[in-house]
């Protein structure tokens, strides 16, 4: 069977991309927020990475042990990570298993506990990484050159610094978090999946996450996708 494509877009700004194969054995995502470094505050460079990684420390009605359980559980190869323009959620499982991965990562998105202690160990992880660079030359140098040569804000390091990662506070991650939107978002996914129960899935999931104050920026050239289309 051949490859089939389709693409739909949420009231709220959120947009949907599926690529089905029919013979593939997994389903593969990618969810896209643009909330990167990019948008950290001079004086709190790395908060977005500190604030996604947070988001893992309990949601919804898992704690931080739950949750890491119940992803281990059904065969949830997650992963996550902050870069200068966006924040990327992404994952491959069972297809059979993609509901409630996509429950999982919604419930992180729109339902984080950001517990206080948390933030402590999420902290000494982003501090213990940027001091790793010193033993890591080639990527020491491009943390380096993005500071010194990149424009503001972009020249922000999404590993933040030694100074503005020991200063970071809960109100801090609780403020970056307060910013999440559906608005601009994709949710692409991949594999073996049937386009109309997934939309429905991620309409039910995800439709009702408030647009929020990225409301309307669809897109580099505020270009709006069709409320459903397909094709090969």
């Amino acid at each position: 069977m051949s490859v089939e494509q389709f693409r739909r877009r949420l009231d709220n700004g959120l947009t949907l991309l599926v690529e089905r194969h029919p013979q593939a054995h997994t389903a593969s995502f990618a969810l896209l927020l643009p909330l990167g470094a990019v948008t950290d505050p001079a004086p709190q460079r790395g908060l977005a990475a500190v604030t996604q990684e947070l988001l893992f420390k309990g949601a919804g009605d898992w704690d931080a042990q739950a949750l890491a359980h119940e992803i281990d559980r059904i065969g949830f190869q997650e992963s996550h990570r902050a870069e200068r323009e966006l924040l990327a959620f992404s994952g491959t499982v069972l297809p059979q298993h993609l509901p409630r991965a996509l429950e999982l990562v919604e419930a992180v998105l729109r339902r984080p506990r950001l517990p206080a202690a948390g933030l402590e160990e999420v902290r000494q992880l982003a501090l213990h990484q940027l001091l790793s660079l010193e033993d890591a030359p080639a990527q020491k140098t491009f943390y380096e050159l993005g500071q010194r040569f990149f424009p503001a804000p972009l020249s922000n390091p999404a590993e933040g610094t030694l100074e503005t990662l020991r200063a970071l506070t809960l109100d801090d991650a609780t403020a970056c978090f307060a910013r999440y939107s559906p608005a601009g978002a994709i949710l692409s996914v991949a594999g073996a999946v049937e386009f109309d129960a997934l939309a429905r899935e991620v309409a039910e999931r995800f439709g009702p996450w408030p647009a929020g104050p990225l409301a309307g920026r669809v897109g580099a050239a505020g270009e709006r996708v069709p409320a459903a289309a397909g094709g090969a």
